[in-house]
């Protein structure tokens, strides 16, 4: 017998028999469907299967007065399992997963449940990949560290930060005439800083000015070495007293680098390549960046202003903190056989 649209209760059973007739007489696909009917797979699933068990209509909103159903920790569980096991998995991919082993959830409940449970969406952060050689190099620095408490150790790197970071987002409203617009420099300049950070307080910056046309080579480095170095530890440690780490780009291993720390009688401790997550002043450039990133210069002196005002909130309680938790990454590293945490 045909029926009008008008004739069924609501637009529920509507869909309810819409699904039946679509999957069970014509055969198309879940995604076909859902797509169709604006709903998710597991609906559309859910609803084969009730038609099949009694051959009548169900309306699911019956029993909650059309309101969300509070989630189940057992559920809740079974998504934290999921994601647990597969970060960036969609909603959709979840559904699938859930549906599997007889736990229907629309995408909806599952963006609902991700929030109930805290999960929250971040950018991956981008490492790169790591040889057997560096594995070995990471394995051997944990392995010498795990007990080393890093209590005279200057950690130190360079960073670079530019006019306009392009990290600076502004809200508006969808009615309003004139969308906002964000200037930006002609030339998008940059400096490069370095510096250096211990338990007992941090070095002075030293900033080369790559605006400028300035080289970042081993003269260079050792010039901002003698400036902002070494008086500095030995200010706070003694002359002789403390050790420093580096990474191993070109003007840290050069020859002439290599004879100044010998001269200087300064003990390098040996970093393994490619292995920012293991010298904790990555953390201080990623602090300083997310505010000063925010933010567009006119020029180059009001962004060194900003860079010298943000280093100097740097506190030894931060620093400390920061080492504490390389500490910890020693640790982590070593039982991870080398491979990132």
């Amino acid at each position: 017998m045909k029926r009008k649209l008008e004739d069924f209760i609501s637009n529920s059973e509507f869909k309810f028999w819409g699904i039946v007739i679509s999957k069970l007489v014509y055969n198309h696909t879940r995604s076909f469907i859902a797509k169709r009917f604006d709903c998710s797979e597991a609906y559309v699933t859910q609803t084969t299967q009730k038609f099949e068990q009694d051959g009548g209509y169900y309306d699911q909103r019956l029993n909650n007065g059309g309101h969300n159903k509070k989630i189940k920790e057992s559920v809740k569980e079974e998504i934290k399992r999921v994601y647990k096991k597969n970060p960036s998995s969609t909603s959709n991919q979840v559904v699938q997963k859930c549906d599997a082993i007889g736990i229907f959830l629309s995408d909806r409940t599952i963006r609902r449940a991700r929030s109930e449970i805290g999960l929250v969406p971040v950018k991956a952060t981008l490492l790169p990949s790591l040889s057997q050689k560096n594995l070995a190099e990471r394995l051997k620095y944990c392995q010498e560290h795990i007990n080393d408490k890093f209590s005279n150790v200057c950690f130190s790197d360079e960073s670079c930060f530019q006019l306009m970071a392009n990290k600076t987002v502004v809200w508006y409203n969808r009615g309003e005439e004139n969308k906002p617009v964000l200037s930006a420099p002609k030339q998008n300049k940059k400096v490069m800083i370095w510096g250096g950070i211990s338990r007992r307080g941090k070095t002075p910056l030293y900033i080369h000015r790559l605006d400028q046309k300035e080289t970042v080579n081993a003269d260079t480095y050792i010039t901002c070495l003698e400036e902002c170095l070494i008086d500095s530890m030995d200010l706070r440690y003694g002359e002789g007293m403390w050790r420093f780490l580096q990474d191993n780009a070109r003007p840290h291993s050069a020859h002439d680098t290599k004879n100044f720390f010998k001269d200087q009688n300064i003990r390098v401790i040996q970093h393994p390549s490619y292995s920012p997550d293991l010298n904790p002043i990555e953390q201080v450039w990623a602090w300083m960046k997310k505010d000063i990133g925010k933010e567009c210069f006119d020029n180059i002196e009001d962004l060194i202003e900003a860079i010298e005002d943000k280093w100097n909130e740097l506190t030894i309680k931060f620093q400390n903190k920061l080492i504490d938790h390389h500490c910890e990454m020693v640790e982590k590293v070593l039982k991870n056989k080398g491979r990132y945490v």
